[in-house]
């Protein structure tokens, strides 16, 4: 409806800001050249759409949201709908148009849909929502599929904290690069969405199908640019590898399925795996390794990662640092240590060597490095290595070893976002992303060099900085 508006200046003596009529199409046609406000209140609507829908089927209702969720929709929508229609009265004005703008970008920020069960229509309140579920009851949803446990909820938080910092360091750079914003901010938000459902997911077709939604939209993520022919290399690097690793993970859960005797719980195959070990199992158990190796670009699947950053926007790049690496190690939480956990003799070993492997080779190459992208790529690879710690920790029968992948990724996510901020500044000061370009950053840019070295302090694991804690912890 929006993009069908008339965009036709007012006839000849009538004043734009005269009228509520007037007033109601100006903010029409500022919603229709801004396609990310668009995109929020469309979500934002199906949001609510979607819980009323729900409300009128009992069954559906009690499964995947557990209470009437049409008010609580329209609970959740009323402090935006009250806000954007703050921002059209004060866009009537000459004085106060601007803060008008400035209040209905605010809005389209926080009015990022996520996802419609239990979690807010936004960004910014699904955090405090999370926040009031931790310790709550667990009731599985989506026929058994989803379950809102701690664990769950404290890396959905992580999730949803490090889209909201990928969107607000973004959404300038897409608009100077001449590319929709809307579309963009759709994309983030579909995976986003992947990643909050695998996250929970206990089931091996729901842990594929959110696994293949955070992948698809992070190939289309790295392409976004696509008249830049680095991205378009990138994205399809990254799809053709993605592919296989998707196919190597199906033949996987197949093996699993096979050993069940027809079922794909994660609990039902740990189940299985007790009562009868076999060849078949040692088999699906590498190909589920591999296909997890990839993810979190593991050594010696990590040759995707260097070309993938470096072709990709500076502030993709900074999500696809920190979103699917999340997403992937709670995929490796769930498979390894619900499902394969009879296996832990046998996957322990691999993934120490994994460990080892991708913590020397990151570090090391790292410091070869000439472009700073390809150099937060190989640190990326390094961090890889210090989280399969805590995920052997955890497979030994350490309980912190979880804990302790929490806490280095939510601080990881904090660090390596903060100095892609960074780059991106950078990058727009002098054009380049070449490590050299940062020599004499403290005398043309202090505070962005002060900002820069205590990330990398933090993400070299000095104290007292955040990744200190984290490696040690």
């Amino acid at each position: 409806t929006f993009s069908m508006l008339p965009t036709q200046p007012p006839a000849p003596g009538r004043d734009r800001d005269s009228g509520h009529w007037e007033t109601f199409l100006e903010g029409l046609r500022f919603i229709r050249g801004h396609r990310i406000v668009l995109g929020a209140i469309s979500l934002d609507m199906f949001a609510v759409l979607f819980g009323g829908a729900t409300a009128l089927m009992p069954i559906i209702a009690e499964e995947v949201l557990h209470a009437g969720p049409l008010g609580l929709g329209l609970l959740r929508s009323a402090p935006a709908v009250g806000a954007l229609l703050m921002s059209f009265w004060l866009a009537r004005h000459p004085l106060t148009r601007r803060v008008g703008h400035i209040l209905f970008g605010s809005v389209a920020v926080f009015s990022f849909t996520t996802i419609g069960f239990g979690l807010s229509p936004h960004l910014g309140l699904s955090l405090v929502l999370l926040a009031l579920q931790w310790n709550g009851a667990l009731a599985a949803s989506f026929v058994g599929t989803f379950l809102a446990d701690n664990l769950a909820i404290a890396f959905r938080a992580v999730v949803a904290a490090s889209t909201l910092l990928s969107l607000l360091i973004s959404w300038r750079y897409v608009e100077r690069a001449g590319t929709p914003v809307g579309e963009y901010a759709s994309i983030l938000l579909a995976a986003t969405l992947g990643a909050m459902l695998l996250c929970g997911s206990t089931d091996l077709v729901s842990i594929f199908v959110s696994l293949e939604t955070l992948s698809v939209a992070s190939y289309l993520l790295s392409g976004y640019m696509k008249r830049d022919a680095r991205s378009s290399e990138a994205a399809l690097k990254y799809l053709l590898v993605g592919s296989a690793a998707a196919a190597v993970f199906l033949y996987g859960a197949s093996l699993l399925y096979g050993l069940t005797g027809g079922s794909t719980g994660l609990d039902a195959v740990a189940l299985a795996l007790q009562s009868s070990a076999s060849p078949v199992a040692a088999l699906a158990l590498v190909f589920v390794l591999a296909t997890v190796a990839f993810k979190i670009a593991a050594v010696p699947f990590h040759y995707w990662t260097p070309d993938a950053y470096q072709g990709s926007p500076t502030p993709i790049t900074g999500y696809l640092s920190v979103g699917p690496k999340v997403g992937a190690f709670v995929l490796a939480i769930k498979v390894f240590l619900v499902a394969l956990a009879p296996l832990a003799s046998m996957w322990i070993p691999m993934v120490v060597a994994l460990a080892a492997a991708t913590m020397t080779l990151g570090n090391l190459v790292a410091l070869t490095q000439t472009n700073v992208k390809r150099m937060l790529a190989y640190s990326s690879i390094a961090h890889t290595g210090y989280l399969m710690v805590g995920l052997v920790a955890a497979g030994a029968g350490q309980g912190a070893g979880i804990a302790g992948m929490l806490f280095y990724a939510a601080a990881y996510a904090f660090m390596n976002l903060g100095a892609f901020v960074v780059v991106i500044v950078v990058a727009e000061a002098t054009g380049s992303e070449s490590i050299l370009d940062y020599r004499g950053l403290a005398r043309r840019h202090p505070i962005a060099a002060v900002t820069f070295a205590i990330f990398l302090f933090s993400l070299t694991g000095l104290p007292p900085f955040a990744g200190f804690a984290g490696k040690w912890y």
